[in-house]
């Protein structure tokens, strides 16, 4: 069974997320779909914008953290360190770290962006 994961195509920080993510799904067990092609009326356009969508299978919805949880259970490689997402207060410091991370995604990838320019010059 196949997870579709929700991207922004037109953000930089979430297509370098999913180019490194394909690279470790050896099992194809991840579907990328980019939200603006989402066309379904079950998920709302304005939260799709702001935060990570996996979508099982059977329907369930994953959002921010626990999108990111699931993804790396899917992850061949990342699936035994995975489990530490499971301790009991790993998801509060799990949803604050990712909505650090979402608000300023846009100057991750532009440090990202010059410290790579900076070491191949």
């Amino acid at each position: 069974m196949v997870d579709i994961v929700l991207y922004d195509e037109k953000c930089s920080f979430c297509q370098l997320s999913k180019s490194i993510m394909e690279k470790l799904d050896w099992r194809k067990k991840l579907l990328f779909f980019p939200l603006q092609s989402y066309k379904g009326t079950a998920l709302e356009p304005e939260q799709l914008k702001l935060t990570l969508h996996v979508v099982r299978s059977n329907g369930r919805v994953y959002r921010g953290f626990y999108a990111v949880r699931r993804i790396l259970t899917r992850l061949p490689l990342l699936k035994i360190p995975s489990i530490l997402c499971y301790l009991p207060f790993v998801p509060r410091l799990g949803e604050a770290a990712y909505r650090f991370v979402a608000r300023r995604r846009n100057r991750i990838m532009r440090l990202f962006k010059m410290f790579r320019l900076s070491k191949s010059g």
